[in-house]
């Protein structure tokens, strides 16, 4: 899983958690599902067949007496406001420290994002979804990004030798163009569509694949000649291909290593290959520049 996904759920975990502060334990909604179809029990003093006593603090002691105070409702929901608070502190400045600016950048093609987006009804044999919403997300951030892209020195060589055609003034055409392809591709091609989900036969369901399986390496190569991925590729351009392999890279770590052993996967050979020799052959073909 790419990081950028905390970007993604970090603003919902952060309302929800937030949105705790305004229940009341003893009467709790479906937030908390555990306590609401326990509150009952737990008001009679059992939980689960086993018997509940009355918590007591100790507040002070001296070389005689030890001083006790009970636990009431009151300070259980004291203490619970005081929980969440220290918990939402807690992890919105963990999320501060770690999460780099990049990572907030990418979210501009989080596949889940664009594809829920693209989601819609198509009464009169034409797909009717928000366009307005689908053109606005993640403009900011792409351009951004675009512009970080240009600045790569490899890259930047690239565009001077007029091998690949990009510029941050121009990012949204670029970015338009990534969500048209995947909107042509959801809705009227069924072939790629059905290699990018599951389906289960019994439910009305799909997981989708990530596009990291369909493209793979900074070249924006792809990762198999299979028929299915050129059709991709061409819908895409090597544009595009070369900004989402740079993001998954930027993602992090995970995505590097499946990358290289999907390409390692295309040099393997049936019977006894040495494995050495296979690892130099990934190598070479990982550092050399792709055929597109």
């Amino acid at each position: 899983m790419p990081l950028l996904e905390i970007c993604i759920w970090w603003p919902s975990v952060k309302a929800f958690l937030e949105s705790l502060l305004e229940e009341v334990i003893i009467d709790p909604s479906e937030s908390m599902l555990i306590l609401k179809n326990h509150v009952d029990e737990i008001m009679k003093r059992s939980f689960k067949g086993q018997k509940l006593v009355q918590g007591w603090k100790l507040v002070s002691q001296d070389e005689t007496n030890c001083y006790w105070e009970a636990r009431d409702i009151r300070d259980c929901q004291s203490n619970f406001e005081v929980f969440v608070k220290d918990t939402v502190e807690s992890l919105s400045r963990r999320y501060d420290i770690c999460v780099s600016i990049m990572c907030e950048m990418l979210t501009c093609l989080h596949l889940e994002s664009i594809i829920t987006l693209l989601c819609g009804k198509k009464p009169d044999g034409k797909p009717c979804i928000n366009e307005g919403d689908l053109e606005e997300y993640g403009t900011e951030g792409f351009k951004a990004f675009i512009s970080h892209i240009c600045s790569i020195t490899h890259v930047k060589l690239a565009i001077e030798d007029g091998a690949i055609d990009l510029d941050p003034r121009l990012s949204h055409i670029v970015h338009r163009k990534l969500k048209q392809a995947l909107k042509v591709i959801l809705w009227q091609d069924r072939e790629t569509m059905i290699n990018w989900f599951d389906y289960v036969p019994s439910e009305i369901s799909a997981k989708i694949k990530p596009l990291s399986s369909v493209i793979s390496k900074d070249s924006g190569n792809l990762s198999s000649m299979e028929k299915v991925h050129e059709c991709v590729y061409s819908k895409l351009g090597k544009e595009i291909c070369l900004v989402i392999d740079i993001a998954l890279a930027k993602g992090g770590p995970e995505t590097i290593v499946e990358s290289f052993y999907s390409l390692m996967k295309c040099h393997k050979k049936a019977g006894g290959q040495n494995n050495k020799n296979l690892s130099l052959r990934t190598k070479l073909d990982w550092s050399l520049p792709g055929p597109f």
